[in-house]
């Protein structure tokens, strides 16, 4: 119990320590900021990236950003999904034929000119599904 309560104290220690350099770390920020505006009075200063993490609002607003975001994502997927699934049949109807086709060969009964025809009406029908 003993090294416990010393590690606790440790780490509440160095958690003050932290809090102590953070503080005095925003405040030359701001110090540094306002003689750079003394001397630029048109200086925006850039947004910290930790700016936004104590603004409730705008954390929100992130957050149904990205909400929104993943949504459209999602949709997008899914008409992708969709996509792939009609391209995949397509290509397994063609393949069908194409085996028919072989078979077919094996045993002459269809002439090269009705075969062109039959893959071109084949194509033709592909393109307007």
């Amino acid at each position: 119990m003993a090294n416990g309560m010393s590690t606790l104290q440790g780490l509440l220690r160095e958690l003050d320590e932290l809090q102590s350099r953070i503080s005095s770390s925003l405040a030359r920020e701001s110090a540094v900021v306002a003689e750079i505006k003394q001397l630029r009075p048109d200086f925006n200063p850039p947004e910290p990236p930790y700016a936004n993490l104590t603004d409730p609002a705008r954390l929100r607003a992130q957050l149904d950003a990205a909400k929104h975001e993943l949504g459209m994502t999602k949709r997008e997927l899914d008409m992708a999904d969709h996509e792939l699934a009609t391209e995949r049949k397509m290509r397994q109807d063609l393949q069908s034929f194409l085996d028919d086709i072989r078979r077919e060969a094996k045993e002459p009964f269809i002439i090269p000119g009705l075969l062109d025809a039959f893959l071109s009406i084949s194509s033709l029908a592909a393109k307007i599904h």
